[in-house]
């Protein structure tokens, strides 16, 4: 499944023209999530970096792949708690 549907296509054209820096991509759950959005950018000509948004167990145990991909790490601590003990976030 795609981590970018119809309606962030329409938003990254937005965010390009006027020079957004960063993005925060939601449900990634490997490093190809992040390839893809790359691509999309590429094809758009600009450099944008990514942040990862690390929300289920998936993207727990792909950490590594998906920081090597991407520019940066969000934790999100509300989704995470439904998967894991609420001891063992503040580890992750």
């Amino acid at each position: 499944m795609s981590v970018v549907d119809a309606k962030d296509l329409i938003d990254i054209s937005s965010i390009i023209k006027i020079g957004i820096d960063f993005i925060t991509i939601s449900c990634v759950e490997s490093r190809n999530d992040i390839e893809e959005v790359k691509e999309l950018l590429s094809v758009k000509g600009r450099h944008i970096k990514l942040l990862a948004k690390i929300q289920n167990k998936k993207a727990v145990q792909n950490f590594d792949e998906i920081l090597e991909a991407s520019d940066g790490i969000v934790i999100a601590r509300g989704y995470l708690g439904m998967e894991f003990q609420l001891e063992d976030i503040a580890f992750i």
